[in-house]
């Protein structure tokens, strides 16, 4: 329990923003340097999949694939963060 003005940085009560994934794929052409930059264009077709547990412990499993002619992919929103 805390006290008026004490400050624990450990103590976690239970809120959090829901995270998702999604954007691009692509390849870094110009310096390996990991930022998608304005010339490199996204990839069409990339199967994309995410595993591990939520902050809940809850195992994930998505799977989904880059559209092939828009680039942009979706996995998901609603995501429970770990800490």
């Amino acid at each position: 329990m805390l006290t008026s003005g004490e400050d624990n940085p450990t103590y976690d009560a239970g809120f959090y923003q829901p995270a998702s994934i999604g954007d691009y794929g692509w390849e870094d052409t110009d310096n390996g340097d990991g930022a998608q930059d304005g010339a490199e264009a996204g990839i069409g077709g990339v199967p994309v999949a995410v595993t591990g547990t939520d902050g809940r412990g809850t195992p994930v499993t998505l799977n989904t694939t880059t559209a092939p002619t828009a680039l942009t992919c979706s996995i998901t929103s609603n995501l429970v963060p770990t800490s």
